[in-house]
């Protein structure tokens, strides 16, 4: 997990019993901070924030080196990245000026892609029947909008039946899992921050099941059986670690808490790799 504050970056195991503080390089210590990740090619790469909104950077070994290439919008605090083409290229979308905007990177180039029909900030990038996708937005001509990607363009889908922008999307099979966020319609809640977690399979949307802790503008990485998810749970709340497992059907089998953390970042970078990656001595 890499951290804003880049020295705080940590590595844990699959139920957070070991965790071990990392020691990654990079030109400042705030150099990920509101990034958004992609692992292409089996790197993990930052998109955008705050030292630079057009930058891409690879984690080589334990040392962020940042690239001669340039997104071609500014990216920061409420964009998305994807990996696709068998996580050798990524999907960035939504810029900080119409929040519609997306490349594609290639590991070696740049490429403008098509553009949402609907503002998109803190919406996501998941995956749906096998395309890219994206749901909701913190901006109002975006809420409850679905659009998805095909070679085509964006294709809107019927609205979600949430008002939820802060959340997670995750593809499990054909389906899409959207995963807690904050529900722009519930200001009667302290924060409007939610624990639910919805499946959209065959054009409809159901609720799966809830998460321990509440938890938005996070991030979620599948490795095998089981989906992570980290986020803030709130300002009355922590920063919480928790873990979906899936069965043999791509249905969900059991959720626990897996850590709890005392600071918050907004989307922080996950990258599964060895148990040693980068520990610090």
């Amino acid at each position: 997990m890499i951290l804003g504050t880049l020295n705080k970056s940590y590595i844990t195991n699959g139920d957070g019993s070991e965790t071990s503080t990392v020691q990654i390089s990079a030109p400042s210590n705030d150099y990920a901070y509101r990034t958004t990740s992609a692992v292409v090619k089996g790197k993990l790469h930052l998109f955008g924030g705050v030292t630079d909104k057009k930058k891409i950077a690879r984690l080589d070994d334990c040392t962020f080196v940042e690239l001669p290439y340039k997104l071609n919008f500014e990216g920061n605090n409420g964009h998305a990245a994807l990996s696709i083409s068998d996580n050798s290229e990524a999907l960035i979308c939504f810029d900080i000026r119409f929040w519609n905007s997306c490349d594609v990177f290639t590991g070696s180039s740049v490429i403008s892609t098509y553009s949402t029909r609907y503002s998109h900030r803190d919406g996501g990038l998941g995956f749906y029947n096998q395309l890219p996708i994206t749901v909701g937005s913190f901006y109002s001509d975006g809420r409850r909008k679905v659009e998805t990607l095909s070679s085509t363009g964006w294709t809107s889908l019927a609205n979600s039946p949430m008002n939820y922008y802060g959340h997670q999307l995750i593809g499990l099979g054909n389906d899409l899992l959207m995963i807690a966020g904050r529900d722009i319609d519930g200001s009667e809640v302290i924060d409007a921050f939610i624990t639910a977690v919805w499946r959209l399979s065959d054009n409809n949307w159901s609720q799966e099941a809830n998460l321990i802790q509440t938890v938005g503008f996070g991030s979620a990485i599948a490795i095998e059986k089981s989906i992570f998810i980290v986020g803030w749970g709130g300002a009355y709340s922590g920063f919480f670690s928790q873990r979906i497992d899936v069965d043999e059907n791509d249905e969900i089998a059991g959720i626990e808490q897996i850590g709890f953390l005392d600071r918050y970042d907004k989307y922080p970078p996950l990258f599964a790799t060895s148990p040693d990656y980068c520990i610090s001595n």
